[in-house]
């Protein structure tokens, strides 16, 4: 029987189909309608990646982020657009 509140590292009983990992890679394609630049943030405003965009030509970047964040926000020319991160790959264009 397994003890229902082990009391050391070797009492604790682990699935063996539990992710370890504490981060989720994730590809990115955003296209801007101007030449400006692209922040890729959290919700409580750490900025992962940081690029300039080209007007109407795709941006492509690989990142790999904290399995804790559910939903990320893409910051352009003063706009504010939150992207769950429900898929591994994420794309975007700006219309303005």
């Amino acid at each position: 029987m397994v003890d229902p509140s082990p009391t050391t590292m070797d009492q604790l009983v682990i699935s063996k189909n539990f992710d370890w990992k504490t981060t989720k890679d994730y590809q990115f394609t955003v296209t801007g309608s101007s030449n400006h630049t692209l922040r890729i943030a959290s919700a409580s405003g750490t900025v992962y990646h940081k690029a300039f965009l080209v007007k109407n030509v795709p941006y492509s970047v690989n990142l790999t982020l904290p399995s804790y964040e559910k939903s990320i926000h893409l910051l352009y020319n003063g706009q504010d657009i939150t992207c769950q991160l429900s898929k591994t790959v994420i794309s975007y264009t700006f219309s303005k």
